[in-house]
Parts: structure tokens; C-alpha cells; sequence
């Protein structure tokens, strides 16, 4: 069957290929000067928050009066002099940022990094809309609170949005967000705000196909589910589900994986998912999208392991309560990593395990 290698011992979870860093590089000397407006807004800004004196490798410090702002730390320029790129993150910055902040002069910005800064008790200002070049916009762990603004979703050349870890927000509407938003191909919304602040009678994530043939990722490892999951025009490679809070909702809205899941995706992660059953059998393994990896670890799952896809380069079903290993396990093709540990595994083994040298 082309099995390389049988384990029973337990994995460390999958690393993600992806990444949302909107973080910008230092400007090289090819650029002009910066123009004297741009200097000055970024200038404004720095006077108007507080930086942590103790934060010695904050972006801020070298911002200057006697120096073209196109050489500062974290800012990036175009031909022009005009700043394209803000890099602010983990500066130790803190104090109010609002709609007349000097930073929504800096109309050709398209990468806006202020992660990992405290800016609470501030709202995301309205005045975003200014930044109509934006492409990437990360204001993880930033101390944003509030309503996220409806002009949020005007911003229709985002590429990536991250609002991981902003614990305050409050009522967004993903679906506007999400269908207004066409360029959109990176969405972290991870740890993000509790159940009781959601006013949605759904989520809804797309990811619509572009020309090329770049895979498409989301992934949304620790976001607070409060409703009913569902994709619309959504074509993906790569669907990460693990590790979710569903604490905070009827259990039995998620208790099972759903149908429309197994021809949705190339890899599937539903691992520490407290799920125990399948909305319904399993279908046919030839008629699904599924060729790399299924992840089923630490759920509650009982009963056979269904007949999966034959393709597989990895099957991880440790960790849950299934009781028999199907025959059709001996069909799978390619070079598998399999993992049957802890779980109730009783009965006859097919023989075709058995016979694995490189059984551990």
C-alpha cells in the first residue's frame, strides 16, 4: 500500500504555513527625500503618543527632525518620498488614537502595522477610510476596542486584515466585511472577542478564487464561534479549525464534523475540537478534495474509523475513542504518517499494519 511509516506516539501540533505579519521593511537610500508632509505626520504622531522608555528597539527612536523620514526605522517610502509602509509594531507605544491623528494624512499608505502596542481604551478611528491604499492592516493585541467601523469595509484593497487578540470589539459584521472585501486573502481573527458581544446570526467567511493559481489560506485557530459556521464562494487549500473555545455556545451546534467539510477542502485540521460524530457517513473517499492530511486528534470520536480518502499523506486520529481500524486502511497510496494511539482499538488489525517494518 506504499506505507512508510506507522507511529503510535503522540505528534506535537501541525505548524501553520501561513502568516499575517503586515510588518514593513526600513527604506533603502534609492529613495528620494521624504516630502515635508509626510515627515510632519509622522512627526505629529510621535508627539501625540506615549513610547516606553524602556523599550529600547521601538521603530520610534529614530524618528528625527534632522533626518529624511524615509531612513526612520519601520517607515518605507516609493520614488516619490511618499510613506507606503508604517512598521510600528512592539514599540511600547500607548495613548489615544482617533480620527485626527496625524497618521490618516499619510494617504499612499499601504502596509499599516501597529501590533502589540496599547492603544486601549481607543476605538478603530472612522477616519481608516482615508487610508484607501491600504493592503495590509494589523492591529493585533493593540488595545482597540469598541465597534469595528463600517468603513472598515471600504478598504477593498486589503489583502490581509489581522484583528487577532483584540478582546474589545465589538459587534462586526464579518459578512459585510468578508463580501465587500474581494482582494482578501489573509483573515486572523484569532482568541478574538467573547460570545455575548456577537450580534450576527451567522458567520461568514469568503475567499473568492483570483486569476492565478496561488493557493488560498484561512486559517482561524482560536476564534469564538457563537453561531452557525458556514462558507460561501469558498475555495481553499488549507482549512485550520483547531483549538477553538466552544465553551460559550451549545455544544451540539458543533458537535458533529459537517458534510459539506470533506469536499471543501485539501487538508483538514479539526483537532481539540470536542466533536464526537459525523453529520453524516463519511462519503465516498473517491469523490473528495481531500489529499494531505486529516486531523482528527483529541476529539471525541467513537465507534469505526470510517473508510477516508486513499490519498493521504497523513492521518492523525489520536487521541478519541474509535474502536475498529476498517480494512480499506491497507488502500492508502502514498507515504503515510498514521496515528492510532489512545484511543479503544479492539478486534483484528489488518494485516497489511502488521506487516510495517518501520512500525514504532
Amino acid at each position: 500500500m506504499g506505507m512508510k511509516t506507522l507511529t503510535l506516539r503522540d505528534l506535537p501540533p501541525q505548524r501553520s504555513s501561513s502568516s499575517t505579519s503586515t510588518s514593513t521593511s526600513t527604506s533603502n537610500s534609492t529613495h528620494k527625500a521624504c516630502l515635508r508632509d509626510q515627515s510632519s505626520a509622522l512627526l505629529q504622531f510621535k508627539s501625540s503618543i506615549t513610547i516606553d522608555e524602556y523599550i529600547a528597539h521601538s521603530n520610534l527612536w529614530s524618528w528625527e527632525t534632522n533626518t529624511s523620514c524615509c531612513s526612520w526605522q519601520g517607515v518605507t517610502c516609493n520614488g516619490y518620498g511618499f510613506v507606503i509602509g508604517l512598521d510600528a509594531s512592539e514599540s511600547g507605544l500607548s495613548g489615544m488614537i482617533n480620527s485626527s491623528t496625524s497618521l490618516f494624512k499619510l494617504r499612499r499608505l499601504e502596509k499599516l502595522n501597529l501590533a502589540y502596542n496599547e492603544f486601549s481604551p481607543s476605538s478603530i478611528p472612522t477616519a481608516i477610510i482615508q487610508l484607501h491604499s491600504l493592503t495590509h492592516l494589523n492591529l493585533s493585541s493593540s488595545g482597540f476596542s469598541g465597534q469595528v467601523p463600517i468603513e472598515i469595509y471600504q478598504l477593498t484593497s486589503l489583502v490581509s486584515l489581522d484583528f487577532s487578540f483584540l478582546y474589545g470589539l465589538q459587534s462586526p459584521n464579518i459578512e459585510s466585511l468578508s463580501k465587500n472585501m474581494s482582494s482578501l486573502r489573509e483573515l486572523r481573527l484569532d482568541a478574538w472577542i467573547e460570545c455575548k458581544y456577537f450580534r450576527l446570526a451567522a458567520i461568514v467567511l469568503i475567499s473568492k478564487t483570483s486569476q492565478s493559481s496561488s493557493t488560498e489560506l484561512i486559517q482561524l485557530p482560536t476564534i469564538w464561534f457563537c453561531h452557525e459556521l458556514f462558507f460561501v464562494e469558498f475555495i481553499v487549500s488549507v482549512l485550520v479549525l483547531s483549538m477553538n473555545d466552544i465553551t460559550h455556545f451549545p455544544i451540539e451546534m458543533f458537535s458533529k464534523v459537517p458534510a459539506w467539510l470533506w469536499n471543501k477542502t485539501q487538508t483538514l485540521n479539526i483537532s481539540h475540537y470536542l466533536l464526537d460524530g459525523f453529520e453524516q457517513p463519511v462519503p465516498d473517499p473517491s469523490s473528495s478534495n481531500l489529499q494531505i492530511l486529516i486531523d482528527l486528534r483529541s476529539n471525541m470520536f467513537d465507534g469505526p474509523i470510517p473508510d477516508l480518502p486513499t490519498t493521504l499523506g497523513q492521518l492523525l486520529l489520536f487521541d478519541n475513542n474509535f474502536t475498529q481500524v476498517p480494512v480499506s486502511i491497507c488502500n492508502l497510496s502514498l507515504p503515510v504518517l498514521l496515528d492510532l494511539s489512545n484511543n479503544r482499538i479492539s478486534g483484528s488489525i489488518p494485516p497489511c499494519l502488521l506487516d510495517q517494518r518501520d512500525l514504532q
